[in-house]
């Protein structure tokens, strides 16, 4: 399951990842431009970093589709509030 939350208010993210016994993600602050959002993840400490869970890739892309879904990292997202 792929989570991607937006704050409109301060352009933070939270962003998580669940696949079989794996659990990733990270946050940070996003932007975007025409149709293609942007995402930073904040530096994670050097043992978060060593972990299992660790999403190596820090500046994730997701293109914003109609009817309010976002494609990120092959996942079709869609709003649900």
């Amino acid at each position: 399951m792929t989570q991607l939350e937006l704050r409109a208010t301060d352009s933070t993210f939270m962003y998580s990842y669940q696949a079989f016994e794996v659990n990733t993600g990270c946050h940070g602050t996003w932007v975007q431009r025409q149709d293609t959002v942007y995402l930073r993840c904040a530096p994670e400490a050097f043992p978060v970093q060593l972990s299992s869970g660790y999403l190596n890739n820090r500046m994730p892309t997701a293109i914003v589709r109609r009817g309010n879904r976002i494609r990120l990292n092959g996942a079709m997202l869609k709003r649900v509030r």
